[in-house]
């Protein structure tokens, strides 16, 4: 589809994490409150967004207090928790305006995959569970961890596109916002909020800014306008 977003010279790739960007909860969190170990769960979760624990480290803790979680809960928390609002309204728009779209998330595939469709998203990297007769084993495969940059541009030479935009929340989208030609920290983490471009707190704000970069009518030249608008 061609719109102001691909078109010309203008070929844009937007990339977001999932959890507390995509979707407006932690999904690791909310699996645990129905395996009843929710508080641990949730204060290394918090470790690890706000930087105190390495990602893997973070990882591996929470799937060790959640194994034997049937993969079933997964689908009830994706069917109960709600969109970060102005989501799915700005996935809209960008495929509206013919943009790429992307999930980048250390989060788990049975979300990940499921939250694309939903959405129409062209690509995504996520990690792995193991899982046994239905039901997670602890372990997983790590294929996001500190290496969002290499999954960007991955999916930047996939797609042709010449800009590319990471909106994210936590530490490990670090790699990322610092690679793309426009960051985005939505209602992030300190940690976060000094190294991108621009801290939005309505996720749909992230259009508004796209519009005003690649608007024809006042357009001069890509970088310029990003330069602009990231001073």
């Amino acid at each position: 589809m061609v719109g102001k977003l691909w078109k010309d010279e203008v070929r844009v790739l937007v990339a977001f994490d999932m959890d507390k960007t995509l979707i407006d909860c932690e999904i690791l969190d909310e699996v645990a409150k129905e395996h009843g170990c929710f508080d641990e769960v949730a204060k290394i979760t918090d470790e690890g967004m706000s930087g105190n624990l390495t990602f893997a480290d973070s990882i591996s803790r929470r799937l060790m207090l959640l194994k034997g979680t049937h993969v079933n809960n997964f689908d009830k928390v994706f069917k109960e928790q709600p969109l970060t609002e102005g989501a799915e309204v700005l996935l809209s728009k960008l495929k509206e305006e013919g943009a790429k779209t992307a999930i980048i998330t250390g989060g788990f595939d049975l979300i990940a995959h499921r939250l694309a469709r939903h959405l129409g998203i062209d690509y995504v990297a996520s990690n792995k569970f193991e899982i046994n007769n239905g039901m997670l084993t602890g372990k997983f495969e790590l294929r996001v961890d500190g290496n969002k940059d290499y999954w960007l541009n991955r999916f930047k030479e996939e797609s042709g596109a010449n800009v590319v935009v990471a909106v994210g929340d936590g530490a490990n989208d670090i790699p990322m916002i610092k690679l793309a030609d426009f960051g985005v920290a939505y209602r992030a983490k300190e940690c976060l909020r000094g190294i991108a471009d621009i801290n939005v707190d309505n996720i749909y704000d992230v259009y508004d800014l796209l519009n005003d970069l690649f608007d024809s009518s006042q357009r001069t030249c890509v970088n310029t306008s990003i330069e602009l608008i990231s001073e």
